[in-house]
């Protein structure tokens, strides 16, 4: 019996899980981005504007989902510490579309820019105090877990532009994702491509998805070089472009991450291990513990490709390099998903 990681629901969807409008501080207007997006194939943008879940319920069509969201941020202001302090950085992506109210919200502080002239459009539990942060391990611990009991899909962002180390995200629970691809940070110079992080962190237990998403400002035109849309992505795997159907994919890891390269299927049966995909020049198969395997094209790109794969090494992710040197990679799965248990 064939046994898939990926690929074996009926449609897959285009998606950007992080994106910023005029109404903080990017320049589109929201329905200026879903234009722009769903004209590079997207099928459902997530919008993840700072510190205020403004729902987009007016941009949904039959091709085009808008998920509500807000970028929930805490920074360490210290005084002594010259140039950039290290800073929290979550996107807050809500699993049920009548989700509609920013979570751990303030009433007075914590305001982005041109928040205030659109304040008739939040809404919040007004019978919740206002939710004071800080910079700490606790208060970060405590704004994830009750940001996931609203009903949240928590996404820890670019953790190279936040100046935090492997220890201190160690320390973090809890999590549904991190973003191992952050193309605005990408494009400003970041080394935001962090898939040996991802692994490090699974491998201290954690149970984590890979994002690769835009984080999109549109300071520039797309088509500049510096313009940060359309650049990272997940490819979700539903049964269909309904809100319920799309976050329980989220929720349970039917997706991968990209910027640019192809994955079409990631099956096991009879202990073969078969990855589909397009203009793949490497294939590899990464584990918990123990040596990797590697499959390189010759003089034709591959479009398939299989492995007897170790199956005695703990979990498993496959991830390839296309001839264009754009990547793709799927989450860690365990020996009990590839064994179909």
């Amino acid at each position: 019996m064939k046994t898939y990681l990926f690929g074996n629901k009926q449609k897959i969807f285009k998606a950007n899980l992080h994106c910023h409008t005029n109404l903080t501080d990017g320049t589109l207007s929201p329905d200026q981005v879903k234009e722009l997006y769903k004209s590079q194939g997207y099928s459902v943008v997530a919008f993840t504007d700072h510190d205020v879940l403004i729902p987009h319920p007016e941009l949904r069509d039959e091709d085009f989902l808008p998920l509500n969201g807000m970028e929930f941020s805490v920074r360490n202001k210290d005084p002594d510490r010259p140039g950039k302090n290290p800073c929290v950085h979550m996107n807050f992506i809500a699993l049920e579309e009548d989700n509609v109210k920013t979570p751990l919200y303030h009433r007075t502080k914590y305001i982005t820019t041109h928040i205030e002239e659109n304040r008739a459009r939040i809404t919040f539990d007004d019978t919740l105090p206002d939710y004071e942060r800080n910079y700490s391990i606790g208060m970060v611990n405590d704004a994830i877990r009750r940001a996931r009991r609203l009903g949240f899909f928590v996404v820890y962002n670019h953790p190279i532009w936040s100046f935090e180390n492997a220890e201190r995200l160690l320390q973090y629970e809890n999590l549904s994702a991190i973003e191992v691809y952050n193309h605005s940070c990408n494009v400003i110079g970041y080394d935001e491509y962090t898939p040996a992080l991802y692994e490090h962190l699974c491998r201290a237990g954690k149970s984590l998805f890979p994002i690769a998403a835009d984080d999109n400002h549109n300071r520039y035109p797309f088509g500049d070089k510096r313009s940060d849309a359309c650049g990272g992505f997940v490819m979700i795997s539903a049964d269909s472009l309904e809100y319920r159907a799309v976050t329980r994919a989220l929720e349970q890891g039917d997706f991968y991450a990209s910027n640019g390269a192809v994955l079409r299927e990631v099956s096991v049966e009879n202990g073969i291990l078969t990855v589909k995909g397009e203009n793949m020049e490497h294939v590899h198969i990464n584990y918990e513990y123990g040596s990797a395997q590697r499959e390189i094209s010759g003089e034709q790109a591959l479009s398939e490709c299989s492995f007897d794969f170790h199956k005695d090494r703990g979990w498993l992710r496959v991830s390839i390099l296309d001839r264009n040197g754009k990547f793709a990679m799927t989450r860690t799965y365990s020996p009990e998903e590839w064994a179909g248990k």
